[in-house]
């Protein structure tokens, strides 16, 4: 798939937000707002919602093509209504498979780094619990991108001094090889 450079062990290309993000669900309305920059426009989460459902609701984020995704960041509209557990998962091109979650949130802001990174174009957050009386919300979803250069070079300007370069190879799968030795 391609490489990362690391200086200092510090990548090149630290990881960032996915661009051009499609949000989509069969249990919600409105759900462009989580994609749409503006934490003031949000999706609410019934309060009656405990988790017992047969299928949780959820909610679908799409690329534009498949990335390595390391993370998914949710805020919430405000401090009352946030989401308490989720879990979240990958498609796979054949089966959505669990690569994070998180249970007994309080907090109107929660990052979820995946348990490993891992390509794909979709992810689906599943939305088990909210808060009782207030109901729950979600302004935003982020998506984490790992990226990955095509080309064997990289080039830059760096102030005068050793630096120690690195390099790992990652596969078509999101496997990332040992470092290489430091030049």
């Amino acid at each position: 798939l391609g490489y990362r450079v690391a200086r200092n062990g510090n990548p090149l290309q630290p990881d960032a937000d996915a661009p051009s993000l499609v949000a989509s669900s069969a249990w919600f309305q409105f759900v462009s707002r989580v994609t749409d920059n503006d934490p003031t426009t949000f999706v609410p989460v019934a309060t009656e919602f405990d988790g017992t459902a047969p299928a949780p609701e959820s909610l679908e984020l799409r690329t534009p093509v498949a990335v390595v995704l390391v993370g998914l960041r949710l805020r919430s509209v405000d401090d009352e209504r946030y989401i308490v557990a989720a879990d979240i998962e990958a498609w796979s091109g054949e089966a959505w498979i669990p690569v994070g979650g998180f249970d007994g949130n309080s907090s109107r802001e929660r990052y979820v780094a995946f348990r490993a990174p891992y390509r794909t174009d979709r992810i689906r957050l599943n939305l088990r619990k909210a808060p009782p009386i207030s109901g729950g919300s979600i302004a935003e979803l982020d998506l984490l991108v790992r990226p990955v250069q095509v080309a064997l070079t990289a080039q830059q300007t760096v102030s005068d001094g050793q630096h120690s370069y690195r390099v790992t190879a990652v596969g078509p799968l999101a496997f990332e090889s040992e470092p290489s030795a430091a030049a």
